[in-house]
């Protein structure tokens, strides 16, 4: 790893140390019986998993997963990406307007101009109270870009409405499952046989401004804009 991806993996265990100990303060999303029927909505920008990786996300992880706790909401292939930068975080009614909308599409049409593709590198577990993740690590060009969006929204007044442990150093997570309820035992057990998988890599050469539910449900998604990276 380089020096940025070693901070990347220092903040995921801080914060995964922080929830353990009850002095998390990063925002997560609230359980729900049923994800993908939920209408709680969220307006963000991402990236979608490339289809090479999706087998080998459903093989190694969501399979052995699944056979340890079926009840648990896993991810169809078409809805794993990785968050980029967060808009308005879910809610019902969605807090977000059409003018919200146009105005980003705006700043990333303007935004993706100035940036070159990059990688992720997708590795092991990342675990919170109410979901389990991929994390995704990069090099300092997904600061670059993040900052750079964050700049061009502040400039029209939108302002991202999530809550974070850490707004100095940024990494990607692919949220692979959400909890209805808390796992069973053989679950956490099999996270911890998973915890250092290697998954692959993916080249990041567009970003897309969507809205959608906490599950990226193909129901509940719209995509407003894709966007291609220079």
């Amino acid at each position: 790893m380089v020096r940025y991806q070693k901070r990347q993996k220092q903040l995921i265990e801080e914060i995964e140390l922080s929830f353990k100990e009850n002095r998390g303060h990063s925002e997560i999303v609230d359980m729900v019986d049923d994800y993908a029927t939920d209408n709680r909505i969220c307006l963000t920008v991402v990236s979608f998993i490339s289809p090479a990786l999706h087998g080998t996300i459903k093989q190694k992880l969501i399979q052995p997963l699944r056979e340890c706790d079926p009840s648990l909401y896993y991810y169809l292939s078409k809805s794993l990406h990785v968050t980029i930068q967060n808009v308005r975080t879910i809610h019902n009614p969605p807090a977000f307007s059409q003018r919200d909308i146009k105005i980003m599409k705006e700043v990333l049409q303007k935004v993706a101009l100035r940036h070159n593709p990059f990688e992720f590198y997708f590795q092991g577990l990342f675990e919170l109270p109410t979901s389990l993740s991929i994390p995704a690590y990069s090099e300092e060009i997904l600061s670059d870009l993040i900052l750079d969006i964050r700049e061009e929204m502040n400039k029209h007044n939108i302002t991202d409405n999530k809550k974070y442990h850490n707004t100095e150093v940024m990494f990607g997570n692919v949220t692979i499952s959400r909890f209805p309820a808390k796992p069973n035992k053989d679950f956490f057990q099999k996270v911890q046989k998973l915890k250092k998988m290697d998954i692959g890599k993916t080249t990041v050469k567009e970003i897309c401004l969507i809205s959608t539910n906490a599950v990226c449900h193909p129901s509940k998604t719209t995509i407003h804009g894709t966007y291609r990276l220079q």
